[in-house]
């Protein structure tokens, strides 16, 4: 085996998220990843950017905030047989939108197909321990087409999927219907990919992992209630490393470059969804936390050095906190 590719990671963001900030979940796993396995190079594409790049950054936003015209592009890709439905999909949703009326279907499809394409052609996969994808909001059939691609060329090349999508019983759905993804991590994702990481680089299956938040292909998951794996505190957590997004942003042309916004993070999960005597409380309809176990929220001196940190690297003044929930004044 390549000994490079022992040492060596991809974490990709595909379409949709918002182009114009950097991917936290990327930016936080490439900072800890490389604070937790210092020999381990990890390589972070934010595949939105260049996709919203090529598709005209109105269209993009458009199609973004939206989650069924979002969805059914790249379900035209992921199955061709269904391209005529994903289309009917589209076409129904945009007309009650006014800005995606005059939004071509086809011609966005072979745009986001060639400019994904063009990606999966240009990187040595072979290099690579593993590929792990964040799944959020918009990203689903553009996570599992861009992974079928990859596969395809790099069968051998572990696939990993991870976030709020993929989330509970959604997550175990993916692992037994999609043939090309290896496993899916349940809930955050650092001290699971470390595991995984050592495993793999020792060797061993990844099933080897002792990890309840893994669910391998075809395995037996975790009860859902023991399936977490996650920091005791935030403490630990390093600045985001959104070095890679801002290379990305360098290499398009000057014409269509912008001023981004920096994703920050105060806390994860919800104070407001815990048990009580009576019973659980939080809000019925919310599936935001299902990711989390309580609530963990950083220590304000933290917080302040963080967006420093971050303003000093960037130069930058704009910030947007990615939390469910901010903390209040008695939030330990």
């Amino acid at each position: 085996m390549n000994q490079d590719r022992l040492k060596k990671i991809a974490l990709i963001a595909a379409p949709w998220p918002i182009y114009n900030r950097p991917s936290i979940q990327l930016g936080t796993l490439k900072a800890y990843l490389g604070q937790a396995v210092p020999d381990l190079t990890v390589d972070a594409f934010h595949l939105y950017l260049p996709v919203a790049d090529r598709v005209g950054y109105t269209s993009y936003s458009t199609v973004s905030e939206r989650t069924w015209l979002a969805e059914a592009v790249f379900a035209a890709l992921l199955y061709p047989e269904k391209a005529t439905a994903a289309r009917a999909v589209f076409e129904k949703e945009a007309r009650r939108h006014r800005q995606a009326r005059s939004i071509d279907f086809e011609q966005l499809v072979r745009t986001a197909g060639r400019a994904v394409d063009r990606f999966v052609a240009g990187i040595e996969w072979d290099t690579y321990l593993l590929a792990g994808f964040t799944i959020s909001l918009c990203q689903l059939t553009a996570s599992l087409y861009l992974a079928r691609e990859i596969k395809r060329r790099c069968p051998t090349l572990t696939i990993i999927a991870g976030g709020s999508s993929v989330a509970g019983a959604s997550g175990q759905a993916i692992g037994q219907h999609f043939e090309w993804i290896d496993a899916v991590v349940q809930g955050e994702g650092e001290k699971p990919l470390v595991k995984l990481i050592n495993n793999l680089c020792a060797g061993l299956d990844i099933s080897a992992a002792d990890s309840p938040a893994i669910i391998v292909a075809g395995g037996t998951p975790s009860p859902a209630s023991d399936r977490f794996d996650q920091l005791d505190t935030l403490a630990a957590l390093p600045v985001p490393d959104y070095g890679a997004y801002f290379d990305e942003l360098g290499n398009l042309p000057p014409e269509n470059r912008f001023f981004p916004v920096l994703p920050a993070e105060i806390s994860r999960g919800c104070w407001w969804q815990k048990r009580s005597p009576l019973g659980s409380r939080g809000c019925a309809f919310c599936n935001l936390n299902t990711q989390w176990r309580g609530y963990r929220a950083k220590a304000p001196a933290q917080i302040t050095a963080e967006l420093e940190s971050l303003k000093e690297r960037h130069q930058l003044v704009s910030f947007a906190f990615m939390d469910n929930a901010l903390p209040t004044k008695t939030t330990p």
